[in-house]
């Protein structure tokens, strides 16, 4: 299953991915000054959470960027 959001209300967050499969679950972020990252093992809990809050930047970064692990990402997806 993949979750993609693109159009995202957010001064840090420009778009998130979420995708889970047999083995994994991550979190692709791309933030608005272009960086990317995939943070593993992201429940979809989590996930939706981040979704649902007012605030989806400050989500984000208290329940996953501080939370999982994380692999820098480069080029297009």
């Amino acid at each position: 299953m993949k979750i993609n959001v693109t159009s995202i209300q957010s001064s840090n967050v420009n778009s998130l991915t979420y995708d889970q499969d047999n083995t994994t679950n991550t979190v692709s972020v791309t933030f608005n000054n272009g960086s990317r990252y995939k943070y593993l093992d992201v429940s979809l809990d989590t996930f939706l959470t981040v979704l649902r809050a007012s605030s989806i930047g400050s989500a984000f970064n208290s329940l996953i960027k501080n939370n999982h692990k994380v692999v820098k990402l480069d080029g297009e997806f």
